[in-house]
């Protein structure tokens, strides 16, 4: 079930790539005669899922259905985020995690944007060769990121709004800032957290 989860954040880790592939390959031919027709619009839609090219619809089918999970798991993550304080509140026998201000650092995710990311956008979607290739390569970066648990890696929070820190061995997701977590954390004010997975908190300061 771990692993199931670790690859799960994996998967929409990637939510940028997916975002970038479709723009990169949605055909917009026709468009401007069409624009004015609810039906023309359709159309243009319909010609990038149910193109000619069968590798070209398959990959476009699965990029726009990796996309719809991605963003359903960022508004599941939201509604636990904005549920945490109530929840806490109910749990007397919460735990409660030991963090140091001074430990406290944000976690950068544009590096992995770039390192990974942005390389694959070379990805020609209408040739099997190329397709099979990189999505090779993802599987090995899918283990990597796995196995050296970088799970706390995945600019799909930032994009949902919130920031990651990590306390020692711990990571949080959270969307108040540095600023506010060190000090609540300081004058010994209630943070709520839950644990999403092994290290890996939502928190969020009352």
């Amino acid at each position: 079930m771990k692993r199931t989860a670790e690859w799960f954040l994996y998967i929409t880790s990637l939510f940028p790539l997916y975002i970038l592939i479709l723009v990169q390959n949605f055909s917009v031919a026709g468009f401007d005669k069409h624009i004015k027709h609810f039906w023309g619009i359709g159309s243009v839609i319909g010609s990038n899922l149910l193109n000619r090219n069968v590798i070209h619809s398959i990959v476009m089918w699965l990029v726009l259905l990796l996309i719809i999970i991605s963003l359903i798991s960022q508004r599941l993550i939201s509604c636990q985020y904005n549920k945490l304080i109530v929840k806490n509140m109910q749990d007397t026998t919460r735990p409660e995690i030991k963090i140091k201000q001074q430990n406290l650092d944000r976690v950068d995710t544009m590096s992995y944007v770039g390192t990974y990311i942005v390389p694959l956008l070379t990805i020609d979607i209408n040739n099997l060769r190329t397709v099979v290739v990189n999505v090779l390569l993802l599987i090995f970066l899918g283990k990597f990121y796995v196995m050296n648990g970088q799970i706390f890696i995945n600019p799909l929070f930032n994009i949902g709004g919130f920031s990651i820190y990590r306390a020692g061995d711990i990571y949080i997701i959270t969307k108040n800032d540095i600023d506010v977590i060190s000090d609540a954390i300081s004058r010994k004010k209630d943070v709520f957290s839950k644990e999403i997975m092994q290290n890996l908190f939502l928190m969020r300061v009352s």
